[in-house]
């Protein structure tokens, strides 16, 4: 199955996961995998839901099962179900006591703050996004939500701070790319300025 995936021949690893079923049924990350799969290539949201569910019964505690589910229900419309799925896999996003940056959980929050979004509540969508950039401010995907809606709400020295972080600028250094600073005082001055922010949308 996972030679076939690799090399992208799904309509061949479907077939041997169907064929198989019954061997592969008790393995609750092929059943994540193969849910992915459903998810993602076939948009088979059904049999996707059905596997992720197989999974979490097989080991409730994977906070990857749920995040499957999670995308699944986001997916259809539900978001408020969705959200549920995806604070369970928070609650079960352990091993990174110890470190000062934990990904997952801000793929977490991302996603979180992507159901909120849809919801209307952009208020908690910038809340969440903010816990998503403290775990990992290095997630461009996050930064790249977080900076626009600092921009919407005129949250402009936020929104700089941003871009400034994901641009790594520092201001006491050579840049790799030489026109980085100049482009770092321009944006710069339109924050400081309140001038005409539509650009940075």
């Amino acid at each position: 199955f996972a030679s076939l995936a690799a090399s992208l021949k799904y309509i061949e690893a479907k077939e041997l996961l169907e064929d198989k079923y019954e061997i592969i049924q008790d393995n609750e990350m092929v059943l994540n995998n193969y849910g992915f799969m459903e998810f993602h290539i076939f948009k088979d949201y059904k049999k996707a839901e059905e596997l992720f569910r197989g999974a979490i019964k097989l080991n409730p505690k994977n906070p990857e099962h749920y995040r499957g589910l999670g995308c699944v229900y986001e997916a259809q419309g539900q978001y408020n179900k969705a959200l549920e799925c995806y604070q369970i896999a928070v609650e079960d996003t352990i091993g990174y006591e110890d470190v000062p940056i934990n990904p997952k959980l801000a793929d977490l929050h991302t996603d979180i703050a992507g159901c909120y979004l849809k919801l209307g509540d952009r208020e908690k969508a910038l809340e969440v996004l903010e816990s998503a950039s403290e775990n990992n401010p290095f997630s461009i995907g996050t930064n790249e939500v977080l900076h626009r809606l600092y921009v919407e709400t005129e949250q402009y020295g936020k929104a700089y701070k941003v871009w400034e972080n994901d641009n790594l600028i520092d201001g006491s250094k050579d840049q790799v790319y030489n026109r980085l600073p100049e482009w770092n005082r321009l944006y710069k001055d339109v924050v400081e300025g309140k001038k005409d922010m539509t650009h940075l949308q």
